[in-house]
Order: structure tokens, then sequence, then C-alpha cells
């Protein structure tokens, strides 16, 4: 597989993880009756979970240096620093940085083919991300990814023509 240097991004904060424990409210306000209704539990996306994906984005744009997002593969190597001993699930904070790094340094996360030799490591005075991308060829897998988009495109042709047909019957 060739690869080529696409990015090195830092950011600088303690890494939250993705998979947080969300708000609950409850929908009663939209009860009409306001009694008798029972309270909906609903969830929004935890704030600080919000706030740190925007910083990333933002350090992200910056360590891009406007480069455009590609749609070639991607390989992420790297470093999370965190500022304390608290248990954090590696791969959910992972999780919260690609999220963030989603149509700012690739179109989607499934371009993220190979997460090699990310590590964490204890920095109580500079908790951060760094990260490293770089894009990669795999034929196999890009030969089979085209085809999996021509029969898509082909499909959704068939059924464009399909609904047509039946709006001219109607």
């Amino acid at each position: 597989m060739a690869k080529s240097y696409l990015a090195r991004i830092v950011s600088f904060g303690q890494p939250v993880p993705g998979k947080n424990s969300p708000q609950l409210w409850s929908d009663r306000s939209r009860c009409p009756a306001k009694k008798n209704c029972r309270a909906v539990p609903r969830t929004s996306p935890n704030k600080r979970l919000v706030a740190y994906q925007k910083s990333v984005a933002r350090d992200a744009l910056c360590s891009m240096q406007g480069a455009p997002c590609s749609g070639k593969l991607i390989r992420v190597t790297g470093t999370v620093y965190v500022g304390d001993v608290v248990v954090r699930d590696l791969t959910n904070v992972l999780e919260a940085v690609f999220d963030a790094l989603q149509k700012v340094a690739y179109h989607n996360d499934f371009q993220i083919h190979e997460i090699g030799n990310v590590v964490r490591r204890l920095d109580r005075k500079n908790p951060r991300v760094e990260l490293t991308l770089w894009e990669i060829e795999d034929p196999v897998w890009e030969e089979a990814r085209e085809k999996a988009w021509v029969n898509r495109e082909k499909s959704e042709a068939r059924k464009k023509r399909a609904g047509q047909v039946q709006g001219r019957l109607v």
C-alpha cells in the first residue's frame, strides 16, 4: 500500500469521549392536556462533547491550511495525551475526534481504513490529541468500493425510472 502524508493535526484541551452520558429531558411541554401525559425521555448531545468537537474541527482547519477533503482512504497514527488518570476509553475518544474531523479532513469517517499505533499518554500540564493522517492506496479495496458505487448508481437509476413509469400511469 502506497501512502502519502496528508496532515498533522494537534488539538489542545482535555479529550472528551464520544459516547458519554447524553443529557435527558422530557417532552411534557408539548402535551396538550398537561396531565395524564407520559414524559417521553429524549436525549440531546452532551454540551462538553459538542464544544470539544468544534474545537477539534477548528484546530484541524488551521492544521490543514485550507487543503481540501479528499475521497481517498485514510491511515491514522498519533497520541492522545490526557490530563488526569480518569478512566477514558481510547476508542470513544477517537470516535469523538473522528466525528469532529468529518467534512474537514475527509468526507466521511468511513474513509478511515487503518488505525495504526495510536496510544494514550499522561500529560497533566498540556492535554491534547496529536494525529497524523496519511492518504493510502489499497487497489483491492478501491476496486470493490468503485463496484459498490456503480451498483448503487444503477440501483438508484432503476428506482428513478420505476418512479417515473408509475408517475405516468397515475
